[in-house]
């Protein structure tokens, strides 16, 4: 009996030895690569955003996240359909060819870089609706240096009289509001339903934090 629990001991022990050794290993590229799969598991799900006195559900498209030097961009596109809704083109009676969209679509692309150098604190963001699929993982930075960019797209033309079988559809899918701005704060979007994953982005974070430090002054 002895025997058997030294020996599983021991096992646990090497266990444990090489999953740290595995973590600490990662390169630059390896833990951008597990950052870019951890935003990436938000795809096809929703998340209910407040604005003003109401609140929308929006299904996330496209996310991403690279480095380039040591600028990490995270990028996210979201929509109110579930898939990406492209407009067909269609002839207008009295008007021409247009694209149709659904009157009530909205896109949205949200778009941050900053130097995960300059990471000061990682905390869950708990300002948002609870209960939710989608989150989102607040990341301060030490300065006010991160680049945001926002950009929303939606549908400006209502067919209202002698467009036929179109009348009450919409067209006209652009820009139409946006923000630019320098920043302190970063969020993540992340697979909230997995309880680790705040956790084990942090770790990336962090250890990508490391090992930029290290690059930029390996005896600092």
């Amino acid at each position: 009996m002895n025997r058997l629990f030294r020996i599983s001991v021991l096992l646990l022990i090497v266990f444990i030895s090489f999953k740290a050794r595995s973590q600490a290993t990662l390169t630059k590229g390896e833990t951008v690569s597990y950052l870019d799969k951890k935003i990436k598991e938000v795809l096809g799900y929703q998340r209910l955003v407040p604005y003003q006195n109401s609140a929308t559900n929006y299904y996330y498209y496209n996310a991403s996240v690279n480095l380039d030097g040591n600028k990490l961009t995270l990028f996210t596109e979201r929509g109110t359909t579930v898939n990406k809704t492209i407009g067909y083109r269609a002839y207008v009676p009295n008007v021409g060819y247009r694209y149709i969209y659904p009157c009530t679509y909205i896109e949205q692309t949200h778009t941050i870089s900053f130097n995960p150098m300059q990471i000061k604190s990682i905390d869950l963001e708990t300002t948002s609706i609870s209960g939710q699929t989608v989150g989102m993982i607040k990341i301060t930075l030490k300065a006010t240096s991160a680049q945001y960019n926002f950009v929303a797209t939606t549908v400006n033309d209502k067919f209202n009289a002698n467009a036929g079988q179109f009348n009450g559809q919409c067209t006209s899918f652009r820009e139409v509001g946006g923000e630019r701005k320098t920043t302190n704060e970063v969020l993540f979007t992340y697979l909230k339903a997995d309880d680790t994953n705040f956790n084990k982005i942090k770790k990336a974070l962090l250890h990508l934090q490391a090992l930029l430090n290290a690059e930029d002054d390996p005896f600092g």
